[in-house]
């Protein structure tokens, strides 16, 4: 059994519940012999397969309810060559009204019930001498619900009754030993052995049995009894109808378990959906507030670069009208050019020069020269800087028009886009 059970007991007609029981609220319910139905029976071969069935039947001769279901419970004695004897136990629901009140006041579940005085029996018979042949012995256990009677032929119990209160013990006495003669062959007693709390019981004397015998550190209460039966007895006598109970117990604590924490776990979903677009909102607000304050400072630092590049752009000579003018007229004034005769001049700074004009005659070759001459021009020889060598003075040269005049001339227009300083960079 698990040792997180607990035992409550029935001691006086009064419910004794341990201290802790669990957030479960589980115990096994610990009875005295007097609440229960007991019989030693010898359950032949051919039974064997349903030994619940073979000893059910006696249980209910016995039970003061006949018409009442009983839930039997057996524990193996001895294996026999015909057979095998059990200790039978079964229950009573009627006669456990009072029990039930007293749990449901106290919000018990009950997992197990257990006969008290059982098992303190390894105990007890431990303490005995080893004989040579068989003995035949009475134990007596008391308490303050009943006085518990058992027959025993060495260690294998041949009968057991108990005694109420109030009851006539010679009588319950005789009847057990005459039982015990039916069950296992005559035999004298050897010895009459008392254990437990005896207050209350006067053990009438008989030429039946020898003179009781107390054993020394035997006494103790019905729940010092419960404890040793939580390890010692495997008879579990609980009736059906309350396994039932228990079982509908169980299942609505699995059941509230799962549905809390599925309803955890569906919090958690909901926070988190929730939750999650006010993280991206927040991180998105965020990043926008980062991208407005890097764009401020890109628009800063353009801003002053664009100044800087004026400044630049207008103290550079190089690229100036008049230095323009000189580079395109110096390019003109060579023998194979001197046909070419410029008419028009836009001039865009750091832009493009627009140039227009024509050449003599009918021979458009100048023009090619013009275009090629135009090209070829390079910054150095506009700013005198040897950094600026190889660097065109113009991007591109394209020439927007070419035909010829009435007149016989070739008329042209050129475009010259100038590189600026970016360009000039990637060169």
């Amino acid at each position: 059994m698990a040792e997180s059970v607990q035992i409550a007991s029935l001691e006086g007609g009064e419910l004794r519940v341990p201290a802790s029981v669990g957030k479960h609220r589980e115990v096994v319910l610990a009875l005295p012999l007097s609440r229960l139905l007991v019989k030693v029976i010898r359950v032949p071969e051919e039974s064997l397969g349903d030994v619940d069935g073979y000893v059910l039947p006696v249980l209910k001769a016995m039970s003061p309810f006949p018409d009442e279901p009983l839930s039997v419970s057996c524990e193996t004695l001895r294996e026999t060559e015909k057979g095998r004897i059990v200790l039978a136990v079964a229950v009573p629901e009627g006669s456990l009204d009072d029990v039930a009140t007293a749990l449901d006041a106290a919000n018990l579940n009950i997992t197990r019930i257990i006969p008290q005085q059982l098992g303190r029996l390894p105990g007890i018979l431990a303490k005995f001498r080893p004989a040579e042949k068989r003995v035949r012995r009475l134990l007596l256990i008391g308490g303050s619900d009943c006085l518990s009677v058992f027959v025993l032929d060495d260690d294998l119990i041949v009968d057991v009754r108990a005694v109420s209160p109030g009851g006539d013990i010679s009588r319950e006495i005789m009847l057990s030993l005459l039982a015990a003669e039916a069950f296992n062959g005559p035999g004298s007693v050897g010895q009459t052995v008392g254990a437990g709390d005896f207050s209350g019981w006067e053990i009438p004397s008989s030429p039946l049995y020898p003179p009781l015998e107390m054993l020394e550190d035997a006494a103790g209460g019905s729940s010092a009894a419960a404890e040793d039966a939580q390890g010692a007895s495997s008879i579990d006598a609980l009736p059906r109808s309350w396994r039932d109970v228990l079982d509908e117990t169980r299942f609505k604590r699995k059941m509230t378990f799962f549905f809390s924490c599925a309803l955890f776990v569906l919090v958690v979903a909901l926070a988190v959906l929730a939750g999650v677009p006010q993280v991206y909102k927040s991180r998105t607000s965020r990043s926008k507030a980062g991208r407005a304050e890097q764009t401020k400072n890109y628009d800063r630092v353009k801003a002053k670069k664009d100044q800087v590049d004026a400044v630049k752009s207008i103290s550079d000579r190089s690229r100036g009208g008049l230095e323009t003018i000189r580079a395109v007229v110096s390019t003109i004034s060579g023998d194979s050019l001197q046909s070419i005769h410029l008419d028009r001049w836009d001039f865009r700074r750091n832009n493009k020069l627009t140039i227009r004009g024509w050449s003599d005659g009918d021979n458009q070759r100048p023009v090619f020269r013009l275009k090629e001459a135009l090209s070829a021009i390079t910054l150095d020889k506009i700013s005198g800087r040897e950094d600026d060598a190889g660097i065109p003075f113009f991007t591109k040269v394209d020439q927007t028009k070419k035909n010829q005049a009435k007149n016989g001339r070739w008329d042209f227009e050129f475009e010259c886009s100038f590189a600026d300083d970016e360009e000039e960079g990637g060169m």
